[in-house]
């Protein structure tokens, strides 16, 4: 018996080290990117993945924040393994 997406989201982060991209995670799905953010917010819901900061630093003006002028960076999510 086949597993059901919401089981291979769950699987496909247990069985990979580090973080993944909603859109790696929809490309090895074949999904699309939507269904591919809900499944992996049911899962983030339940506490088996979370959401990983991913934002880069501005280095042209020496500010430790996070630049408002980058454009938004994809959202990486890992295995919460507890």
């Amino acid at each position: 018996m086949s597993k059901s997406k919401l089981g291979q989201v769950l699987e496909s982060f247990e069985n990979s080290p580090g973080s993944k991209s909603l859109l790696a995670l929809a490309r090895e799905l074949n999904l699309s990117r939507g269904q591919t953010e809900n499944l992996v917010d049911y899962w983030v819901r339940k506490g088996r993945i979370r959401a990983v900061a991913q934002q880069p630093e501005c280095h042209t003006c020496g500010s430790k924040k996070a630049c408002p002028f980058i454009f938004e960076m994809p959202r990486y999510y890992e295995f919460a393994d507890e």
